[in-house]
């Protein structure tokens, strides 16, 4: 009873919860579903064998309807309990974790969402799936049915024994055999394997001369390659290598060019040194050549299209020119995204600060006034009195304006976003029981 009761409080309190934006109880559709929910689970309460438990899958199915509109913390926390009352603790965990990985929770929130999780484990058998590489997709028992999440990922399974198929797309998918025990945690890990990567190399050399790939001969045309990073050389005889290096990334054909011209024997390789402010990925001639804030590659002597690409921001792309048995070096500038509002946030904090300290000291003063006049007369002081109201109107005023400027920072700092980093969605939904207007976006 005591949970049962706690079970109705927590769902009543969440639906009398404001609603966040872009939420559930925003979409005008939706809003009738989950007030639909919230009726049939209080009518459940009054009930009791099959009437119950039919108004109960009632509730369930209308909670269902409102998350087909929008993911609501609000219907997940209420399916997750109508889900426990129906005794389908496996189902309930599903949900249960997709409420605790929203981002913002509250406090109160995220610890009733922590005592429900506890609650559930003695349950259910609990499997926790990780991958490396993350992000797979796991299935259980069967490829065909529906993915039950990604990894890293926290499953609920009936308990025996499952097939587990952790799958990412251009890696080979890993199967795993785990045994459910309900009341426990296992943990098991699928170490994901590349699919090769096919990889056509376009060798300019003169007949005969021999190519090299990781140290094995190798030919020219296409291959299938692991990904990761490899070396082709080119060793024209008597002459110097041509050597290139490059990165093979899952998923990603690439074509690979070297080029010895026929006096190769008396040429010599040239140098390229790039230097970056920051960690930078560089492409010669559209094949990677290395990462870091300083990479040297050999080429051979011409013109070349080096290409820099920092983490974040545009990159850089330049022609260069290399000559035979010298070092060139090219230096990349990168440059912090830039601010919108640059000093301005920065700016607002500090009249907000200084605000505060001038309300504090105001405060103090008022406070000592009224100690002077309760102090010095007997009975109130016209002129002390008059004082202290204007004291205290000098504290509300300052007060006032150093909320507004709380405020007016708290909103330079969440819209000071590199240029460009932004969007804006706004939607309207209009049927014959009202309307609604759903504003969404990144700032």
């Amino acid at each position: 009873m005591r949970s049962t009761l706690a079970a109705l409080v927590a769902l009543v309190a969440l639906s009398s919860m404001a609603p966040t934006a872009i939420h559930a109880q925003s979409n005008a559709e939706a809003r009738v579903h989950f007030e639909e929910g919230n009726r049939l689970y209080a009518r459940a309460r009054r009930l009791r064998g099959a009437r119950r438990t039919e108004a109960l899958e009632g509730a369930l199915a209308a909670y269902m309807r409102t998350l087909g509109e929008v993911r609501s913390r609000n219907a997940l926390f209420n399916t997750l309990i109508v889900l426990e009352e129906l005794d389908r603790p496996t189902e309930a965990w599903a949900y249960l974790m997709e409420y605790l990985a929203i981002r913002g929770l509250g406090e109160d929130e995220r610890r009733e969402g922590e005592a429900k999780r506890s609650a559930l484990a003695e349950r259910v058998a609990v499997i926790a799936v990780a991958s490396e590489p993350p992000g797979a997709q796991v299935f259980v028992d069967r490829l065909d049915l529906a993915p039950r999440g990604s990894t890293p990922l926290e499953l609920a399974l009936e308990p025996g024994e499952h097939r587990l198929y952790v799958r990412l797309p251009h890696h080979a998918t890993a199967e795993l055999a785990v045994t459910a025990v309900r009341g426990e945690r296992r943990e098991v890990r699928a170490p994901l394997e590349a699919e090769p990567v096919r990889v056509t190399f376009e060798v300019m050399a003169p007949p005969g001369t021999p190519l090299v790939l990781d140290g094995e001969p190798a030919t020219a045309g296409s291959i299938e390659l692991a990904p990761g990073l490899h070396v082709a050389r080119l060793e024209p005889a008597g002459g110097t290598p041509v050597e290139r290096r490059f990165e093979v990334r899952p998923g990603e054909p690439m074509r690979v060019r070297l080029e010895a011209s026929a006096g190769a024997a008396r040429t010599a390789l040239a140098q390229l040194r790039v230097t970056a402010t920051v960690e930078v990925a560089v492409a010669v001639d559209g094949a990677p050549v290395g990462s870091g804030r300083e990479v040297e590659t050999s080429l051979s002597p011409g013109s070349h299209v080096v290409e820099v690409t920092p983490p974040e921001g545009p990159g850089l792309r330049r022609m260069v020119v290399v000559r035979e048995g010298e070092t060139t070096a090219l230096h990349a500038q990168v440059d912090p995204p830039t601010r919108r509002l640059g000093a301005l946030p920065h700016i607002a904090l500090g009249l907000t600060a200084a605000g505060a300290i001038t309300t504090l000291a105001l405060g103090i003063r008022t406070r000592r006034l009224e100690d002077t006049n309760r102090a010095a007369c007997v009975a109130p002081c016209p002129e002390l009195g008059d004082e202290v109201d204007d004291a205290a109107l000098a504290t509300d005023i300052v007060l006032g304006a150093t909320a507004a400027l709380a405020v007016t920072t708290l909103i330079l700092y969440l819209v000071d976003r590199p240029r460009g980093d932004a969007s804006l969605d706004v939607r309207a939904a209009i049927d014959r029981r009202g309307g609604a207007l759903q504003l969404g976006g990144r700032f």
